[in-house]
Order: structure tokens, then C-alpha cells, then sequence
């Protein structure tokens, strides 16, 4: 500590000294906050890591993006009574750690999906595709499956659609 100390100029540890009291943050990277380190642009606010859109956890270690991930198998039942097995494949957008690429939801969607994570959970805001307009949400059980509730609503005849599908 006397070494780092020897290090600051008297601005830079009067500097050091008003961040530390207005937000918890300690001036050496990779400082304890609480009982945590927060990570990935978290501000360690009241002992405890706030954390950037993208990130959770108690040191914003998670991506709750990456539990969604990957090749699932659908089963799917929608009003209809209609059940129907399939593949779909939710991948990574480039955009923004806190955004996916759905690919052939409902096993009718040509055109991928854009989906966004909001904490643990996944939304499809409302998008319009192949004459239809589609809105949903997700989330993780703890069985390792995925929920999708949604409506799908023609556009020419405004007959909607809804419907859940479960990622295995």
C-alpha cells in the first residue's frame, strides 16, 4: 500500500480519496466491492456492483446472454392444439452483448429473429416478417429448458396467434 501511495501525486490521492467515498470504488483495479470484484465496467456503488446492461451477478461476472445459446429442439404447442417438433438456433448478435439472433422460430421465420436480453430473461420486441407481425418472451428454467410465450398476428387478416414453445 506505501508504494502505491508513494506513487500518487497529492491531487491524484485527494482524486483517489473522493471516488473511494462517493462510490465505494477502492483506486486499485480489481478491488474488493462487499464481498465481490466487479468486473465488466460494474461500479461498485453502496458495497455492491451495479452492473452495465449485458451483465449480472454480485461482481457482474455473468452474461445471461450465453444460457440461451446454441442449437434447441422444439416442442412447440401453439392455439391450434397443433404440436410440432423442430430446430432453432439462438446465436450471438454482434451488436450488443445483450442481443440475439433467433433463427427459425415457430419453424415458419425465414428471416432470423432479433431477440434482447433484459436481466435473465429474453424478449423478441415487436418485428414484422413475411406478412407477419411477431412479439414474445423467455426464460431459463431451471431444468435447463426455455419458455417462449408469443403472438404472431397476419397482417392482411389481423388473425393472431399465440402460442408456447419450449427449447430443449
Amino acid at each position: 500500500m506505501r508504494s502505491f501511495l508513494k506513487s500518487l501525486s497529492l491531487p491524484g490521492i485527494v482524486l483517489c480519496g473522493l471516488v473511494a467515498m462517493t462510490t465505494d470504488l477502492a483506486c486499485k483495479p480489481g478491488a474488493k466491492c462487499g464481498t465481490s470484484v466487479c468486473v465488466n465496467g460494474g461500479v461498485c456503488t453502496n458495497g455492491k456492483c451495479v452492473c452495465p446492461s449485458g451483465y449480472e451477478g454480485s461482481g457482474c461476472e455473468t452474461i445471461p446472454r450465453n444460457a440461451y445459446l446454441g442449437d434447441w429442439t422444439v416442442i412447440q404447442t401453439d392455439t391450434l392444439a397443433q404440436q410440432k417438433n423442430y430446430m432453432v438456433n439462438i446465436a450471438p448478435a454482434a451488436a450488443a452483448i445483450d442481443e440475439v439472433i433467433i433463427k427459425n422460430l415457430l419453424n415458419f421465420f425465414n428471416l432470423p429473429l432479433n431477440g434482447n436480453m433484459v436481466h435473465d430473461s429474453l424478449v423478441i420486441p415487436l418485428q414484422l416478417l413475411q406478412g407477419s407481425s411477431i412479439q414474445g418472451r423467455g426464460y431459463r428454467t431451471k431444468n435447463n429448458t426455455v419458455v417462449i410465450s408469443y403472438v404472431v398476428t397476419d397482417v392482411r387478416t389481423n388473425v393472431a396467434t399465440d402460442g408456447i414453445t419450449t427449447l430443449q
